[in-house]
Protein backbone atom coordinates (compact mmCIF):
# COMPACT_ATOMS: atom_id res chain seq x y z
CA UNK A 1 0.00 0.00 0.00
CA UNK A 2 0.52 3.47 -0.05
CA UNK A 3 3.14 4.82 2.40
CA UNK A 4 3.45 7.94 4.26
CA UNK A 5 6.51 9.15 7.19
CA UNK A 6 5.16 10.90 9.95
CA UNK A 7 6.92 13.86 11.27
CA UNK A 8 7.46 14.22 15.12
CA UNK A 9 4.07 15.49 16.22
CA UNK A 10 5.32 18.10 19.15
CA UNK A 11 8.07 19.32 21.61
CA UNK A 12 8.88 15.69 23.02
CA UNK A 13 10.36 12.22 21.73
CA UNK A 14 7.79 10.17 19.98
CA UNK A 15 7.19 7.09 22.54
CA UNK A 16 4.96 4.97 20.73
CA UNK A 17 2.24 4.94 17.25
CA UNK A 18 -0.45 2.58 17.22
CA UNK A 19 -3.54 2.32 15.14
CA UNK A 20 -6.82 0.75 15.88
CA UNK A 21 -7.37 -1.56 12.89
CA UNK A 22 -4.05 -2.89 11.30
CA UNK A 23 -6.18 -4.13 8.10
CA UNK A 24 -6.72 -0.63 7.31
CA UNK A 25 -3.72 0.82 8.38
CA UNK A 26 -0.12 0.50 9.75
CA UNK A 27 2.06 1.94 11.38
CA UNK A 28 5.55 1.21 12.03
CA UNK A 29 7.68 1.87 15.58
CA UNK A 30 9.31 4.91 13.24
CA UNK A 31 5.90 6.74 12.39
CA UNK A 32 5.89 5.32 8.66
CA UNK A 33 2.17 4.54 7.75
CA UNK A 34 1.20 1.92 5.29
CA UNK A 35 -2.24 2.07 3.39
CA UNK A 36 -3.54 -1.80 3.89
CA UNK A 37 -6.92 -1.83 3.21
CA UNK A 38 -10.16 -0.02 2.87
CA UNK A 39 -11.80 1.99 6.13
CA UNK A 40 -11.65 3.95 8.70
CA UNK A 41 -9.39 3.74 11.98
CA UNK A 42 -8.00 5.65 15.08
CA UNK A 43 -3.99 6.55 14.41
CA UNK A 44 -2.02 7.16 18.08
CA UNK A 45 1.00 8.60 18.84
CA UNK A 46 2.28 8.97 22.29
CA UNK A 47 4.34 11.51 23.11
CA UNK A 48 6.24 13.21 26.15
CA UNK A 49 5.18 16.91 26.43
CA UNK A 50 8.12 19.45 27.69
CA UNK A 51 7.46 19.11 31.17
CA UNK A 52 7.91 15.20 30.84
CA UNK A 53 4.16 14.45 30.84
CA UNK A 54 2.54 11.20 28.87
CA UNK A 55 0.28 12.68 26.34
CA UNK A 56 -1.71 10.80 23.39
CA UNK A 57 -2.67 12.04 20.51
CA UNK A 58 -5.38 10.53 18.32
CA UNK A 59 -7.15 11.19 15.11
CA UNK A 60 -9.35 9.52 12.57
CA UNK A 61 -7.81 8.00 9.14
CA UNK A 62 -10.26 6.94 6.33
CA UNK A 63 -8.62 4.79 3.36
CA UNK A 64 -11.09 4.68 0.73
CA UNK A 65 -9.49 2.73 -1.40
CA UNK A 66 -5.85 1.49 -1.67
CA UNK A 67 -5.46 3.92 -3.92
CA UNK A 68 -7.51 7.37 -2.05
CA UNK A 69 -5.95 8.72 1.45
CA UNK A 70 -7.37 11.02 3.42
CA UNK A 71 -4.92 12.94 5.48
CA UNK A 72 -6.28 13.89 9.25
CA UNK A 73 -7.31 17.61 10.64
CA UNK A 74 -4.98 16.86 12.91
CA UNK A 75 -1.84 16.79 10.35
CA UNK A 76 -0.41 20.23 9.52
CA UNK A 77 2.47 19.59 7.79
CA UNK A 78 2.88 17.17 4.12
CA UNK A 79 6.73 16.99 4.87
CA UNK A 80 9.81 17.01 1.80
CA UNK A 81 9.40 14.20 -0.36
CA UNK A 82 6.42 12.69 1.59
CA UNK A 83 4.62 11.21 -1.54
CA UNK A 84 7.55 11.17 -4.16
CA UNK A 85 7.42 8.97 -6.73
CA UNK A 86 3.73 7.41 -4.97
CA UNK A 87 1.22 5.31 -6.81
CA UNK A 88 -1.99 6.73 -4.87
CA UNK A 89 -4.77 7.49 -7.33
CA UNK A 90 -5.95 10.74 -5.10
CA UNK A 91 -5.31 12.64 -2.01
CA UNK A 92 -7.63 14.62 0.48
CA UNK A 93 -5.55 16.58 2.71
CA UNK A 94 -6.84 17.77 5.94
CA UNK A 95 -8.14 21.02 7.14
CA UNK A 96 -5.06 21.09 9.21
CA UNK A 97 -2.76 21.02 6.56
CA UNK A 98 -0.83 24.27 6.46
CA UNK A 99 1.97 23.26 5.05
CA UNK A 100 3.24 21.24 1.67
CA UNK A 101 7.15 20.68 1.82
CA UNK A 102 9.79 20.87 -1.51
CA UNK A 103 9.15 17.92 -3.52
CA UNK A 104 6.45 16.79 -1.45
CA UNK A 105 4.56 15.33 -3.99
CA UNK A 106 7.01 15.26 -6.60
CA UNK A 107 7.34 12.62 -9.64
CA UNK A 108 4.22 10.88 -8.67
CA UNK A 109 1.35 9.64 -10.17
CA UNK A 110 -1.63 11.03 -8.12
CA UNK A 111 -4.02 12.00 -10.51
CA UNK A 112 -6.13 13.85 -8.27
CA UNK A 113 -5.38 16.60 -4.32
CA UNK A 114 -8.23 18.02 -2.92
CA UNK A 115 -7.26 20.88 -0.59
CA UNK A 116 -10.16 21.09 2.42
CA UNK A 117 -8.20 24.26 3.34
CA UNK A 118 -7.38 26.64 0.38
CA UNK A 119 -4.30 28.80 2.48
CA UNK A 120 -1.75 26.55 2.44
CA UNK A 121 1.75 27.47 1.72
CA UNK A 122 3.01 25.12 -0.99
CA UNK A 123 6.88 25.02 -1.76
CA UNK A 124 7.67 25.99 -5.24
CA UNK A 125 8.75 22.61 -6.21
CA UNK A 126 6.00 20.40 -4.52
CA UNK A 127 4.65 18.66 -7.46
CA UNK A 128 7.87 18.75 -9.90
CA UNK A 129 7.10 15.73 -12.28
CA UNK A 130 3.47 15.77 -11.58
CA UNK A 131 0.57 16.41 -13.07
CA UNK A 132 -2.59 16.15 -10.79
CA UNK A 133 -5.85 18.46 -10.93
CA UNK A 134 -6.07 20.31 -8.14
CA UNK A 135 -9.38 20.90 -5.79
CA UNK A 136 -9.06 24.37 -4.15
CA UNK A 137 -11.55 27.10 -3.23
CA UNK A 138 -11.90 29.70 -6.16
CA UNK A 139 -9.82 32.83 -5.22
CA UNK A 140 -7.53 30.93 -3.02
CA UNK A 141 -3.52 31.28 -2.37
CA UNK A 142 -3.65 27.24 -3.82
CA UNK A 143 -5.66 27.83 -7.07
CA UNK A 144 -2.90 31.11 -7.29
CA UNK A 145 0.16 28.35 -6.79
CA UNK A 146 -1.77 26.06 -9.16
CA UNK A 147 -1.62 29.47 -11.89
CA UNK A 148 1.90 30.50 -11.53
CA UNK A 149 3.27 26.58 -11.38
CA UNK A 150 0.78 25.77 -14.43
CA UNK A 151 -1.43 23.10 -12.94
CA UNK A 152 -4.47 22.27 -13.21
CA UNK A 153 -6.87 22.83 -11.18
CA UNK A 154 -10.86 22.89 -10.74
CA UNK A 155 -12.87 24.39 -7.45
CA UNK A 156 -14.21 22.85 -4.53
CA UNK A 157 -17.18 25.31 -4.32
Amino acid sequence: GQQIRLPEPGPGPVYAYSTTDSSVLRVSDDGLLTAAGEGTCSLQIGISDISGTDVTIACEVTVSSVGTMSLPAALTEVEEEAFVGTAASSLVLGSGVDQIGTRAFADSSVELVVFTDSSVQIAGNAFDGSDPLILCGKGSAVENYAETHGLRYAYTE
